[in-house]
């Protein structure tokens, strides 16, 4: 490099070996031709005789003082082995400019990714706990979530809905439900979701036992109604009558409005923020909602999902439990009464194809 000698603490060799690997076999062997004296040239030996041949100049140049060059600023041209036009180092054996290695940026990971990556850490042991998440990571996932939209996915392009659409047409003149659903992972700790409801499509009144559910509206618009068990619980008491089923339990509503794409996330824990929650898709267009479940379902008893049908608490509007409501309180509480049944039987869920960038 220009302005530097041979033997200055300068790591000339470890620029050699990363412009030039080829020049360098070790550091070793490296510093060692450093060390070693030069070759003489014809063009060396040519000067050499040119001094010899005027002593008279040489015996004057000892009687002037040589005047120092200023101390180089640290960062300058001179301290990095450059002048602005380059140094001899940086040419190649043709004269010409080495390349110059640029840094590649690493390719961007895609948000869904993002989160899958973020999960595995925030719910590690999530599927042994009896405990919903902290704030701290709740805050974290649903943060995630809303920066997750409907291009991420590659919605209405990508993910195909046109078997759900097919489906659905072909049970037009049934009272049959068609709902697409494509679990895009899942593990012991976590399951990420992606459902479609075409116009007017209901997603039946189910449970999450147990669960934390981060929901987030890709595309649409839809009612939702979610409620929670009362507690302590409250029966129907035994009768005829389905309401007064021993089966039958009291809920309290928490949810029941329209939410549009772009409102956020929202979040149901396992015994509040509305755990049973029905869906019911705009009937200007379908839906798409992504969802984070945690633990997952599991086919044991403790986190099967159950289906449910709801009864208006007026049919049982003497228990002893309205003694002292108004009948503004009323209208908050409803009767649940499971379905015995995997699914209800006017419901139909098929598999959505997903061609969406890959979630590993």
């Amino acid at each position: 490099m220009a302005g530097i000698s041979a033997c200055a603490s300068f790591p000339v060799v470890a620029v050699d070996s990363a412009l030039r690997p080829e020049a360098v076999e070790g550091q070793g062997a490296a510093a060692t031709a450093v060390a070693a004296p030069k070759t003489v040239t014809e063009s060396e030996s040519s000067a050499s005789a040119s001094a010899s041949m005027e002593p008279e100049e040489q015996v004057e140049e000892p009687a002037k003082k040589r005047k120092r060059d200023p101390a180089p600023d640290v960062g300058s041209s001179s301290m990095d082995g450059t002048d602005g036009q380059g140094s001899d180092d940086d040419k190649n054996d043709d004269g010409e400019e080495a390349p110059v290695l640029q840094a590649v940026s690493p390719p961007r990971q895609n948000a869904l990714q993002r989160l899958v990556d973020e999960c595995r850490v925030l719910l590690d042991g999530s599927s042994k706990s009896t405990q919903p998440p902290n704030s701290t990571t709740v805050s974290r996932i649903v943060a995630l979530l809303n920066g997750i939209g409907p291009d991420d996915l590659k919605l209405g392009t990508v993910l195909d809905t046109s078997e759900v659409t097919r489906a659905a047409a072909f049970r037009r003149r049934d009272p049959i439900q068609v709902i697409g659903g494509n679990y895009l992972y899942e593990c012991d700790n976590f399951t990420v979701a992606v459902f479609y409801l075409p116009a007017g499509t209901v997603m039946p009144l189910h449970d999450h036992p147990g669960m934390t559910v981060f929901s987030k509206l890709l595309a649409g618009s839809v009612h939702v109604q979610s409620f929670d068990w009362v507690s302590p619980s409250v029966y129907g008491s035994g009768g005829k009558r389905a309401v007064h089923s021993k089966n039958t339990k009291l809920v309290k509503k928490v949810l029941d409005h329209v939410v549009e794409a772009g409102c956020g996330t929202w979040v149901l824990y396992p015994s509040t923020g509305g755990n049973l929650h029905r869906f019911v898709a705009g009937v200007d267009g379908p839906c798409a909602f992504l969802d984070v479940l945690t633990p997952p379902y599991s086919e044991g008893r403790l986190r099967r999902c159950t289906f449910y049908r709801d009864y208006p608490f007026q049919l049982h509007r003497n228990h002893r439990f309205a003694r002292n409501l108004s009948a503004q309180e009323k209208s908050q509480f409803a009767w649940l009464r499971p379905i015995n049944a995997s699914a209800p039987p006017d419901l139909r869920i098929v598999p959505l194809t997903y061609s969406g960038p890959p979630v590993v």
